[in-house]
C-alpha cells in the first residue's frame, strides 16, 4: 500500500517494507508459543470465523502471499527461521515447471534432491525473469491465462479439417483440386487456414517465451565454462568421431549396392542429405562449447530453440496445416497427434514406448538379424521357388471357379529377405509365404528340414521376439506406475528439504503439512535465492551473507538435513523438562537422605543419653 503513496520516496517505501517484514517475522516467531496465533496462521482457513477475527485471517492471507519462509542451518549448528519478501517475479514460475521438476528429480536421498534443486534454481530464475517481463504485455497474458482453451480450440479445428478431408475425396488424388466439389475445397482451404493461424499463434507464443530463456541459459553456461578454468576449451572434436564413422559405413553400403546393381540411385543423395544433415546439425551444436562469434552463438541458441519440444511441435503443426496440407491434404491427419500433448494418459503411453528405447532397439536389431538368417536359409537352401503367393480360387460368371497360378515374389536374395519380413514376420509364421513342405510335387513325402525350419521361425520370431517387445512395454508400464506411486508417497510423507518423515511429526504432535508447505517448501528456497540475487550485497543480514557465501562456493551445508526449527524447539523443551525432572528427583533423594540421617542422629542421641544415665548410676 505504501508503494502507491506519492509523498513517500523509494527509500521510504523500502524502509516501510522492511519494517513490515520485521513485524511479520516477530509475529511468526511469537506464534510458536501462542496457540491462537498458530490457529490464525494455519494453511487452511476455518469454515466458521468470528466476525472480529475475519480481518486477522485476511491479513494473514495477504502477508503469506507477500512473504515466504525458509529454514537455514548455520549459527552454532542450529536451524534458524528466515522470513523474506517474495520477489515480484516469483509469481511467474509456471506450475508446469514445478511439476516437471518434482516428476523428474531424484528422490532417493535428501542430499541428491537438494543438490538438484539448487542446480535447477538458476534455470528457474531465468524462466521467472523472462516470463515476468513478457507478462507485462496484454496479448501474452491473454494466451498464457487461456492457453489450454486455445490449445483445445486449435485441436478441434484440426479434427474438423481431417473430417472434411475424409468426406471430400472419392479417389486418391491428394491435391486440393481432387475434392468432391468446389464447396468441399473451400471448406478444406478455410479450415486449413484457421488451423494454421491457431497453431501459428501458439508457436509464436512458445517462440517468444523460449528464445530469451534459452539465450540466458546459453550465456550463463558459457560464462560458467569460462570461469571454471583458465584454459577455455572452445571446441570438442571428439563429437565428430561417430559422425564420420557413420559416413564411412554409408559410403561403403552405397559402394556395395553400386557394385551389384551398377545404377547411380538418386536416393543415395536424398538419404545422405536428410540423415547426415540433421545429424550434422546436432553434432555441430555439441562441437561448439564456447562461441567465437555472434554467429556461433546465434546458431547454438537457434538449435536449442528449434529442438524445444513445445516449439518444434507447434511449428510442425502449423506447417502441416498450410501449405503442406494444401499440396498433399492427407498430411493434415498428422496434426491429430497433438492429442498426446493434451492428455497425461497419452503421454504415459508414449513414455512406455520411448523410455525403454535401448531395449526395444536391441530387440529390433534381433528382428533384423534373425530375419536375414531365415531369409538367407530359405533362399539358398530351399531356393527361391520356395517363396510363393498362395493359390486363390476366383469365381467366374458361369458359376465356376478358376485357380490363379502361383507367383514367385522374389528373384534375388535381397528380394526374398524383404519378402520374409513382409510376409513372414508380420503374421509370425513363414509357412504362409512358402510352398508346402513336400520333397516334390508328385510325392507326399514330407521335407523334415522344412518343417524344422518353419517351426523355428514361428518359435523365434512369432513367439519369443514378439513376446519380448510386449514384455518390455508391459514391464515399463508397471515400472512407471510403481515409480509414480513411490514418488507421490515420498512427496506426501517426507519433507523435500530435510528428509524428515510424517511419522516423526506425529510422534511430537507437530503439523507436518505446515512444515512441508510453509517452513521448508522447496520452491521457497528458489525464491530466496532470487531474493538474494536482487538484493544489494551490502544490505545482507548475517544469515543472508552466510547463504550467499555458501552458494558462491557450491556448499549446500546451509540447507537443513534431518532437522528443523520445530524439532529443535521440541527437543529443547524436552531437554528442559528432563533437567527439571532430574533436579526434582535429586532434591527428593537429598530430602529423603536428610530425613534418614536426622532419624539416625536422634536414635544415636537417645542411645547416648541412655549410656550417660547408666554411667551416672554406676558412679552414684
Amino acid at each position: 500500500a505504501a508503494a502507491g503513496l506519492a509523498p513517500y520516496t523509494e527509500e521510504d517505501v523500502d524502509n516501510i517494507r522492511m519494517a513490515v517484514l520485521d513485524l511479520y517475522t516477530v509475529r511468526s516467531r511469537l506464534a510458536r508459543e501462542n496457540k491462537a496465533m498458530q490457529e490464525r496462521m494455519r494453511l487452511d482457513r476455518p469454515k466458521k470465523v468470528a466476525a472480529e477475527e475475519e480481518a486477522l485471517y485476511d491479513a494473514n492471507d495477504h502477508f503469506r502471499d507477500k512473504f515466504a519462509k525458509i529454514e537455514v542451518f548455520w549459527h552454532e549448528g542450529r536451524t534458524e527461521e528466515v522470513i523474506f519478501p517474495v520477489p515480484d517475479i516469483a509469481a511467474s514460475l509456471p506450475v508446469t515447471t514445478k511439476q516437471e521438476f518434482l516428476n523428474s528429480v531424484d528422490l532417493d536421498t535428501q542430499e541428491v534432491r537438494v543438490k538438484e534443486l539448487l542446480d535447477a534454481s538458476e534455470d528457474m530464475i531465468d524462466e521467472m525473469t523472462v516470463l515476468h517481463e513478457l507478462g507485462k504485455f496484454a496479448a501474452y497474458r491473454v494466451i498464457r491465462d487461456n492457453y489450454f482453451s486455445f490449445k483445445g480450440f486449435a485441436y478441434a479445428l484440426a479434427v474438423l479439417l481431417v473430417l472434411a478431408v475424409i468426406l471430400a475425396y472419392d479417389d486418391s488424388n491428394a491435391t486440393l483440386g481432387g475434392a468432391r466439389n468446389t464447396r468441399s475445397s473451400s471448406v478444406i482451404y478455410a479450415l486449413a487456414i484457421m488451423v494454421a493461424i491457431s497453431y501459428g499463434i501458439l508457436a509464436v507464443f512458445w517462440l517468444t517465451s523460449v528464445v530469451p530463456i534459452q539465450t540466458r541459459r546459453y550465456d550463463r553456461s558459457v560464462a560458467e565454462i569460462r570461469n571454471a578454468s583458465r584454459v577455455v576449451q572452445y571446441y570438442d572434436p571428439s563429437v565428430w568421431t561417430s559422425y564420420f564413422g557413420g559416413m564411412v559405413l554409408y559410403a561403403a553400403a552405397c559402394l556395395v549396392h553400386y557394385a551389384n546393381f551398377g545404377s547411380n540411385d538418386p536416393n543415395y543423395a536424398s538419404v545422405f542429405v536428410v540423415v547426415f544433415g540433421l545429424w550434422g546439425a546436432e553434432r555441430l551444436r555439441k562441437f561448439s562449447l564456447v562461441p567465437h562469434s555472434d554467429l556461433e552463438r546465434l546458431l547454438a541458441v537457434g538449435f536449442d530453440v528449434l529442438t524445444n519440444p513445445n516449439v518444434f511441435q507447434h511449428v510442425a503443426y502449423t506447417l502441416l496445416a498450410v501449405p503442406i496440407s494444401l499440396v498433399r491434404v492427407w498430411f493434415s491427419a498428422f496434426i491429430l497427434l497433438d492429442a498426446i500433448g493434451l492428455s497425461e494418459y497419452s503421454r504415459n503411453v508414449v513414455r512406455a514406448v520411448t523410455r525403454p528405447y535401448r531395449a526395444l532397439l536391441a530387440v529390433l536389431w534381433l528382428f533384423v538379424v534373425v530375419g536375414v538368417i531365415f531369409g538367407c536359409v530359405a533362399f539358398f537352401v530351399f531356393h527361391n521357388d520356395a517363396f510363393i503367393v498362395r493359390d486363390e480360387e476366383i469365381e467366374v460368371d458361369d458359376g465356376g471357379t478358376i485357380s490363379v497360378a502361383d507367383e514367385v515374389p522374389c528373384g534375388s536374395a535381397l528380394a526374398c529377405i524383404i519378402w520374409t519380413y513382409y510376409g513372414g514376420v508380420r503374421p509370425g509364421d513363414i509357412s504362409e509365404i512358402l510352398a508346402d513342405p513336400t520333397v516334390d510335387d508328385d510325392s507326399a513325402q514330407l521335407n523334415y528340414s522344412r518343417i524344422v525350419f518353419d517351426l523355428l521361425f514361428f518359435v523365434v520370431l512369432g513367439v519369443l521376439l514378439f513376446d519380448m517387445v510386449t514384455g518390455i512395454i508391459v514391464d515399463t508400464f508397471s515400472a512407471l506406475r510403481e515409480e509414480t506411486d513411490e514418488r507421490l508417497a515420498t512427496l506426501n510423507n517426507e519433507g523435500f528439504i530435510s528428509g524428515l518423515r510424517r511419522e516423526q511429526f506425529d510422534e511430537l504432535s507437530l503439523d507436518f503439512e505446515k512444515f512441508k508447505e510453509v517452513d521448508q517448501n522447496p520452491f521457497n528456497y528458489v525464491h530466496f535465492i532470487t531474493y538474494l540475487r536482487s538484493k544489494d550485497p551490502t544490505d545482507y543480514s548475517g544469515v543472508e551473507q552466510f547463504v550467499a557465501n555458501c552458494l558462491d562456493n557450491g556448499d549446500n551445508s546451509w540447507v537443513p538435513s534431518r532437522t528443523c526449527v520445530a524439532f529443535e524447539a521440541a527437543g529443547a523443551a524436552k531437554d528442559e523438562a528432563s533437567v527439571e525432572e532430574i533436579v526434582t528427583d535429586v532434591a527428593e533423594r537429598v530430602r529423603s537422605m536428610a530425613e534418614l540421617v536426622d532419624a539416625r542422629l536422634r536414635n544415636l542421641e537417645g542411645k547416648l543419653d541412655s549410656v550417660d544415665e547408666q554411667i551416672q548410676d554406676i558412679r552414684g
